[in-house]
């Protein structure tokens, strides 16, 4: 259910296993919900970016996170295990983490808003009490 993606800089496919495989780790640790869980890699060469005006510049890795809402100690526990992630893999603790809530009325799967989905409801007002 979670979607994480990532605006990086370009590395080699063992260094993006291991990121992904703690990435995903964190997500079930934060939602505790059965369901898929999504990681998207969009990387960027240096001649792509800009940081402060400067063409090239190494700019901080950003993740977006599209997912339910949580109590504020799963937020922490999960942005600061993604940043560890991310600062593994990047050697920047610079990462950006943006988490970004939907109501349940506005996500569907398979045709069938989350909102009506008796087994999502439950799950998911659990994770807001903790």
């Amino acid at each position: 259910m979670p979607i994480c993606s990532l605006e990086v800089p370009a590395r080699g496919v063992e260094t993006k296993r291991t990121l992904v495989k703690q990435l995903t780790v964190a997500m079930q640790a934060a939602f505790k919900v059965k369901g898929e869980y999504v990681v998207f890699i969009r990387e960027y060469q240096p001649a792509n970016t800009s940081l402060n005006g400067a063409l090239e510049a190494a700019a901080p890795p950003i993740c977006f996170v599209e997912c339910p809402e949580l109590n504020d100690a799963a937020k922490q526990a999960l942005v600061k295990a993604m940043n560890e992630a991310l600062a593994q893999a990047y050697d920047s603790a610079d990462a950006m983490i943006f988490l970004r809530n939907y109501p349940l009325a506005n996500v569907a799967k398979r045709g069938v808003l989350h909102s009506h989905n008796a087994a999502v409801v439950s799950q998911l007002e659990a994770l807001k009490t903790g």
